[in-house]
């Protein structure tokens, strides 16, 4: 019921818009409709550089019984990756990929809204475990990409752009500003963090946070 309700008093309030000029229309947009304007072109600029991410891998799990021994189980984790060169270099978050046995990743969806891939075998080329950052490579070239900013132009208030391809969610785009560019998790934390108040969905993990030019400031972190 109220999902009508909101249908109908969108048609309702767009309904007088049909009958202005296109001279009309154009003049009644403002610097809110540019700023909606500018964002919806990022959007469609940094998209198809994310990836979803499928790694697939072995740890030990509870036995059936109370009192049994562990035993192996299969585990499989989920998350995103910004494509960062044409040849298929792919940085995520290291927790996406650790302990796996296989990575798969699927590309942002084409023009006709099919993937361009099923799917795509990656191999892990090297992490860091301390700043939880893992490179991965897809054996393909031309691949739409993004840059990676730098990171004395990140200031606080700073509008950005969280961008992630998680399954079942697939092209997650969310807006925010950057709270904090040295957020300490902990107190005896080596590493300052940035802290953004930009919505990030589950499974984002490793999708870009990009700045209004659409370069990468930083990988999103989701529980």
């Amino acid at each position: 019921m109220r999902l009508r309700f909101v249908i109908s008093l969108a048609a309702a309030l767009t309904a007088p818009l049909w009958s202005q000029t296109p001279a009309a229309a154009r003049s009644s947009a403002g610097p809110l409709a540019a700023f909606s304007q500018a964002l919806e072109s990022l959007a469609g600029r940094v998209g198809p550089a994310v990836v979803q991410i499928v790694s697939t891998g072995y740890g030990r799990g509870d036995g059936a019984e109370q009192g049994a021994s562990s035993v192996l189980t299969r585990q499989r984790s989920t998350g995103s990756g910004v494509i960062l060169s044409e040849d298929g270099f792919i940085v995520t978050n290291y927790h996406v990929v650790q302990g796996a046995r296989k990575i798969e990743v699927r590309l942002a969806a084409g023009e006709s809204g099919i993937p361009q891939e099923p799917v795509m075998l990656a191999k892990l080329i090297g992490v860091d475990r301390q700043t939880d950052v893992a490179v991965i490579k897809i054996d393909r070239t031309a691949l739409p990409h993004l840059s990676c900013g730098e990171p004395k132009n990140v200031h606080v208030g700073q509008v950005v752009m969280a961008f992630g391809s998680p399954l079942g969610l697939a092209g997650s785009v969310s807006m925010g500003v950057i709270s904090s560019t040295a957020r300490l998790v902990h107190e005896d934390d080596s590493i300052a963090y940035l802290q953004t108040d930009a919505p990030i969905n589950p499974g984002n993990s490793g999708g870009p946070l990009v700045d209004t030019g659409g370069q990468v400031v930083g990988l999103t972190l989701s529980s």
